[in-house]
C-alpha cells in the first residue's frame, strides 16, 4: 500500500502545461521516428500511445495482430488517399443509360 501512496504522489508531481503537452504531441506528430529512435524508454512507450488507439494485440501462438491507429494517423492517412486521385465511383468512361 505504502508503494502505491508514493507512485500516486509522484505522478501527482507531475506538473506539465498545455504548452508543453501540445508541443511534444506537434514534435511527435512531425517526426514520430525520431522520438521512437531516442533511448529513452519513456519516449518510446510516448510514441505507442500516440501512435495506436489501443493496446497492440499479442498471442503467444502467432505473434502480433493488427493494430488501430490512433486519430491523427487515420485523418491522415484518409487525406493522403483522396490526394493521389482514385477513381470515383463513375470510373473513367461516361456512363451510358
Amino acid at each position: 500500500m505504502k508503494i502505491l501512496e508514493e507512485k500516486i504522489a509522484q505522478g501527482a508531481a507531475v506538473d506539465t502545461s498545455l504548452e508543453d503537452a501540445l508541443g511534444t504531441v506537434f514534435d511527435f506528430l512531425g517526426n514520430p521516428y525520431g522520438i521512437w529512435t531516442s533511448k529513452d524508454l519513456e519516449d518510446k512507450r510516448l510514441v505507442l500511445k500516440l501512435a495506436f488507439a489501443k493496446q497492440l494485440p499479442y498471442s503467444k501462438t502467432e505473434g502480433f495482430g493488427t493494430a488501430l491507429t490512433s486519430l491523427p494517423f487515420s485523418i491522415i492517412s484518409t487525406l493522403s488517399a483522396s490526394e493521389k486521385g482514385m477513381v470515383g465511383d463513375v470510373g473513367f468512361e461516361p456512363t451510358t443509360y
